[in-house]
């Protein structure tokens, strides 16, 4: 009974992590898009430095696999690409990072892969 109550709570708050990474990804955008020196990108900046916190405290991983070998566990390729300094099959770039909770994939990371 203990291991079904922790497998739902598991569950859920990866369901909630999974909402929220979407948050990331819009903050990220304003903060890309924003003049650094603007009070509201600053606001920006600090709403999105206290959440991708708060999720790191919560065991919340972020990865980025550029130079790293595809995965298809952990990464969604989204296109492939000739790269002469890459050997093939190697992300070479990463469009949206992924997110992982533990051993468990919230969102693979999407990325672009070598030829």
């Amino acid at each position: 009974m203990s291991q079904e109550v922790q497998a739902a709570g598991t569950r859920s708050k990866a369901a909630l992590v999974g909402e929220l990474v979407h948050v990331v990804d819009n903050l990220e955008r304003a903060l890309e898009a924003a003049e650094t020196d603007n009070p509201l990108a600053q606001g920006v900046q600090l709403t999105y430095r206290d959440l991708c916190m708060a999720l790191d405290n919560h065991g919340v991983e972020v990865f980025d696999p550029v130079g790293e070998k595809f995965d298809p566990t952990w990464h969604e390729a989204l296109t492939t690409k000739p790269a002469e300094d890459s050997e093939p099959g190697t992300v070479i770039e990463t469009m949206q990072k992924g997110y992982r909770l533990g051993d468990q994939l919230i969102r693979p990371a999407r990325v672009i892969v070598s030829e």
